[in-house]
């Protein structure tokens, strides 16, 4: 579970900016808070508005950038190799040459540790990197800082790490982080904060390189459980699907031809494809349950394929009690739908173990009263005359629950909507 991300140096974002998703002491609803060993709960959904261009989507660019350097900074091939893609704020001066912040701070329930692990890098190298653990030991909480990093040096390494990884503390290449190096020697701190942010405890849904419609077909055909769970959530959301089944086909030199030439490189001809076909009922037969076999990804809607991607990927994330963070919530799918899928993190049924939902959206309606969110589960995105991305919660503006939050919205109150020049 997140408690917060910070970033800072990092695309339009110039300045420190936390998103939080600790509870506020707000006099409202509490349904659905997710409750820790500590006293604050967390909050299982925040939405992230703004404008175009204002800087959501970049929020969410940061967390997938912090989540790939720790899932793979240490298979970059060689030492001279330097972190890809990393933008910092260009627009001014000073940024453009400074280091990129991030940090993460996660409640595991697994080993009830508060984990918090960041990192500052370059292009280049990996500038200062640190972890630290919060446990609650009888009424007071203790702080342990497992590693610190400066460059190259680490000044402070707790025992526990040097008794495992002792040996590798100054062999850590300049680009790789030292958390991925330690968890794979099986340093267990280490290891457990990165199995906390990978599949499928932590899923980043942003529209990036990864086929998340290929690994739902695949995690749909492979667990029959789930596979259940999505057709009924479907057929609930009224898209008039009677059955859905995917099918395995390994792959072939039919399909290596009609790949391009510059991407035939990136097929792994021993893996297998999956394709998926839906059932609809036929109308006017004679025949009692005559359906009709549709091939899912040529005659079904882009929005019913949306759909079945995000429904696979919340039923794992909901099984796990894991993250999910979506860009976009409202795009090619009916507000109701969107309004459902917020509502599945909120009910403790379906949510026993706390999964949380990150989500991005310019649909004005998630704002409405009917939808539900408190006021600290509510940020906004605007830029500054800089053109530097500002994150603000609702809670800075000191609304009553009982106000209309889309409407004041839409008014301009919180800021955050374009202003359209004539």
């Amino acid at each position: 579970m997140i408690i917060e991300f910070s970033t800072k140096n990092f695309r339009s974002f110039k300045e420190l900016a936390t998103l939080s998703l600790e509870a506020e002491a707000l006099k409202t609803a509490k349904d659905g808070l997710i409750s820790t060993e500590f006293k604050t709960p967390l909050l299982p959904a925040i939405g992230i508005f703004g404008h175009n261009a204002s800087g959501k989507s970049n929020l969410i660019k940061a967390l997938a950038y912090m989540q790939w350097a720790m899932l793979n900074s240490d298979y970059l091939n060689q030492p001279t190799t330097k972190f890809p893609f990393l933008q910092p704020f260009l627009l001014n001066a000073e940024s453009s040459n400074e280091p990129s912040f991030f940090q993460i701070v996660l409640w595991d329930p697994e080993t009830k540790t508060e984990y918090r692990y960041g990192f500052e890098i370059n292009s280049e190298r990996v500038e200062s990197e640190w972890l630290e653990t919060t446990t609650k030991v009888k009424k007071n909480r203790r702080r342990r800082m497992i590693f610190l990093r400066k460059g190259q040096e680490f000044p402070e390494v707790d025992d526990s790490v040097k008794n495992i990884v002792g040996h590798l503390i100054h062999n850590v290449r300049p680009t790789a982080l030292a958390l991925t190096v330690f968890a794979q020697f099986a340093d267990p701190i280490s290891s457990q904060v990165v199995k906390l942010v990978c599949r499928p405890n932590f899923m980043i849904f942003d529209g990036g390189s990864v086929d998340p419609m290929g690994y739902a077909l695949q995690q749909y055909y492979e667990n029959p459980e789930l596979a259940l769970k999505v057709l009924k959530l479907l057929k609930k959301l009224d898209l008039n699907i009677q059955d859905l089944k995917v099918i395995r086909e390994p792959f072939t030199e039919a399909h290596l031809k009609v790949i391009p030439h510059e991407l035939k490189s990136l097929f792994n001809q021993s893996s297998d494809l999956f394709r998926a076909v839906t059932l609809h009922k036929m109308y006017g037969s004679s025949e009692k349950n005559r359906h009709v076999e549709f091939d899912f990804n040529n005659q079904e809607s882009f929005g019913t394929r949306r759909l079945f991607v995000l429904m696979t990927l919340m039923v794992q994330i909901l099984d796990v009690g894991g993250i999910f963070v979506l860009d976009e919530l409202g795009a090619s799918i009916h507000p109701f739908m969107s309004r459902e899928i917020i509502s599945l993190f909120h009910n403790h049924e379906i949510n026993p173990k706390g999964a949380q939902l990150i989500f991005c959206s310019h649909e004005t309606y998630l704002l409405s009263n009917q939808v539900g969110l408190r006021q600290d589960q509510i940020w906004f995105t605007d830029k500054n005359a800089q053109e530097e991305t500002v994150l603000r919660s609702l809670v800075e503006y000191n609304m009553r629950s009982e106000c209309e939050f889309e409407k004041n919205y839409r008014q301009g109150r919180f800021g955050a909507v374009p202003v359209i020049w004539s």
